[in-house]
């Protein structure tokens, strides 16, 4: 009768926890779809000036002040 109690309880606790999951899954996959778009526009944002090299086109940004040696 034990066994019979505690594998209602199990089945039981499985189907309420499922929905909890679910919802926690999908909010989950909602807030990284917001944050992954959010991020796309700043990652796409060149820090720099674009330079050829190559034959390829790289963004290159220099901070600081530029000291010409003359000899």
């Amino acid at each position: 009768m034990k066994d019979k109690i505690l594998l209602i309880l199990k089945i039981v606790g499985i189907i309420v926890s499922f929905p909890f999951v679910a919802l926690f899954w999908l909010a989950s996959v909602l807030v990284n779809s917001v944050i992954r778009r959010r991020d796309k526009a700043l990652v796409e944002k060149p820090l720099g000036l674009y330079v050829d090299v190559d034959g390829h086109r790289m963004s290159v940004l220099v901070k600081g002040q530029r000291k010409v040696f003359q000899f």
